[in-house]
């Protein structure tokens, strides 16, 4: 048997692989050079592809990066993620509170493993994309 093109011996992992693959690839080379616009587009791919858990904490993420892009902090430093977090919550910089907030609830449950969110799943999932949505609006203010 004969390797496939991304080395899985078996056919059907390779097609699998490689549809993914091309697509995350041509999804995202598109974003350019700000990570948080990066973050984003791969937390609506996640959620595209029924990663819920992915997506929200990718978006979460987004909005972290964003803020540290903004204040030109390194964004790859915890300290200056942690400072992003508080100007969100403390000072509602670029009117992020409630955005950062209310995806912050499921992707805490799902970070750490909690269950006290378990009944709200199906809102949680159907909120993710008004989220994006509102996060994308106050990118445009900006």
């Amino acid at each position: 048997q004969t390797l496939a093109k991304t080395g899985f011996a078996h056919p059907f992992a390779d097609w699998i692989v490689h549809d993914v693959l091309e697509s995350f690839t041509k999804r995202l080379h598109k974003v350019g050079k700000k990570h948080y616009l990066f973050q984003n587009e791969l937390a609506a791919w996640h959620y595209e592809r029924e990663n819920y858990a992915s997506a929200y904490i990718v978006f979460v993420e987004s909005i972290i990066t964003f803020v540290c892009e903004q204040k030109q902090l390194d964004w790859k430093q915890m300290n200056n993620r942690n400072l992003a977090k508080e100007l969100i919550v403390s000072d509602n910089i670029f009117e992020l509170r409630k955005l950062y907030l209310t995806a912050n609830k499921p992707r805490k449950n799902i970070a750490h493993n909690l269950s006290r969110r378990g009944d709200l799943l199906r809102q949680d999932i159907e909120n993710f994309l008004k989220l994006q949505r509102e996060f994308i609006a106050i990118l445009r203010k900006i």
